[in-house]
């Protein structure tokens, strides 16, 4: 028992020592499932000192007189704007049969604050957009998210950060994984919280931070008025996630994570007419590890392989063992060009789903600056679906190409045209889409 005690401290005290937040380098991965957003995804936020070997990827770049102004005022730091974008669609349901194109308009306010007092941080963002399709008034919807988050500074090397979101959305139509479509997009509404504790005296960076999330779903008819549940995918996660890493040489930096979270769903799955089914609900493990590193202002991202397990409460549905993976690179090619790698591969849920299903993605995008204010982008993506309770695979294909022309630190334009298709074994669930969108945006 000593023995056993013993080896378990060590190996504890190992995970504190090489593991590390794995969202300290953004995804740009586009969202393929509807998943309550991930509070404190990235603490590099709360970092004071900049590190002048970051790098400035050509996505992120503005000269500083097009950067917008903020409105000051008590300390307070007000970020507000609104941003108008016009899109056609080829297929809004994403629909293999029976293709429906429409026009949308959508209206999209925000305003973000922040506020330093000493050395503690704050910020609040208010967002909400309103979309109206032209000739299918039964899209037309109304989304809103609030987050307030920021980070308490004890002293220099402990920091206590927090957030807390609220988002009342809607499913996107290329998000259904099922054959029974709704008449109207299905709503859903999620809370999520997280705080935790970081500690970086020098080289060692430690984290252990809390996760709360709760998301329901809406139920809705299909086209004969039938109602279509969707309510058994009401779930909560509740997580411990433990992080560090180590420089071990400037800018380089080995690092683990290990997390262990319990899902809950709220209702069996409903089958026959009642929430007669089997029970989803959960208790997950993962482990990443891997390195980070900046280089030079060249090179800037992280890569990360590690495994993941799912654990279900109800005898009938086995266990899912996966291997995860991470990464995001940025990599200025030029000093106009950047080049962006990202992939991702873990375990995934959706209500559409009775069991669990692995999730892999890749991307690969790339960055030119034409102009001091003109910026052109194009990416290459494509996720697989594997679902564990059957032999169903969907695979779905993105491209895309857009701009960006910044008029002023008021004004900017942008656009993009996307096309998507989904290719799965399943009769029925495959469709073709192409999208053009054009955005003006306008700071105040």
């Amino acid at each position: 028992m000593r023995y056993r005690l013993a080896l378990l401290l060590i190996t504890l005290c190992i995970t504190l020592v090489f593991a590390k937040n794995t969202g300290a380098y953004a995804q740009t991965l586009t969202p393929v499932l509807t998943e309550a957003p991930k509070p404190l995804g990235d603490i590099r936020a709360f970092k004071r000192e900049p590190n002048q070997d970051s790098l400035k990827i050509v996505s992120e770049r503005q000269v500083p007189e097009l950067k917008a102004i903020p409105f000051k005022s008590h300390g307070f730091l007000l970020f507000p704007k609104v941003q108008t974008s016009q899109r056609v669609s080829t297929n809004i349901f994403a629909t293999e049969q029976n293709e429906e194109a429409d026009t949308v308009t959508s209206i999209e306010p925000s305003l973000f604050i922040l506020k330093n007092y000493n050395r503690h941080q704050f910020n609040l963002l208010l967002n909400a957009r309103a979309d109206k399709y032209w000739s299918n008034s039964n899209e037309d919807q109304f989304n809103f998210n609030t987050k307030f988050g920021g980070a308490l500074e004890a002293t220099r090397s402990v920091t206590f950060p927090f957030e807390m979101s609220y988002v009342s959305g809607h499913k996107k139509r290329s998000q259904n994984f099922s054959n029974n479509f709704t008449v109207k997009p299905t709503a859903f509404n999620s809370l999520n919280t997280a705080a935790g504790i970081t500690y970086a005296p020098n080289r060692l960076n430690l984290s252990l931070i809390g996760r709360y999330s709760d998301i329901s779903f809406d139920n809705g008819e299909n086209r004969f008025g039938q109602t279509i549940i969707k309510n058994d995918g009401d779930l909560s996660n509740a997580s411990i996630e433990l992080n560090g890493s180590y420089n071990v040489l400037p800018n380089h930096q080995p690092y683990a994570s290990l997390t262990i979270g319990k899902t809950d769903y709220k209702r069996r799955n409903f089958q026959n007419g009642s929430y007669s089914g089997v029970d989803r609900s959960s208790d997950n493990l993962s482990f990443l590890a891997g390195w980070a590193l900046k280089y030079k202002g060249l090179m800037e991202g992280n890569l990360g392989v590690g495994f993941g397990t799912r654990e279900y409460d109800d005898p009938q549905l086995e266990p899912i063992n996966a291997l995860k993976l991470s990464g995001n690179i940025n990599w200025n090619l030029t000093p106009k060009s950047t080049l962006t790698v990202s992939l991702k591969q873990a375990i995934s849920e959706d209500n559409d789903v009775v069991q669990g299903l692995i999730l892999s993605q890749q991307r690969a995008q790339i960055d030119h600056e034409l102009l001091h204010n003109f910026y052109v982008k194009a990416y290459a993506e494509k996720a697989l679906l594997d679902y564990e309770q059957s032999n169903r695979e969907d695979d779905i294909y993105s491209l895309s190409t857009g701009f960006r022309y910044a008029v002023s630190p008021v004004w900017s334009f942008s656009g993009d045209y996307t096309y998507q298709t989904r290719s799965s074994n399943r009769a029925g669930l495959d469709y073709d889409q192409n999208e053009f969108m054009l955005r003006v945006k306008k700071h105040f």
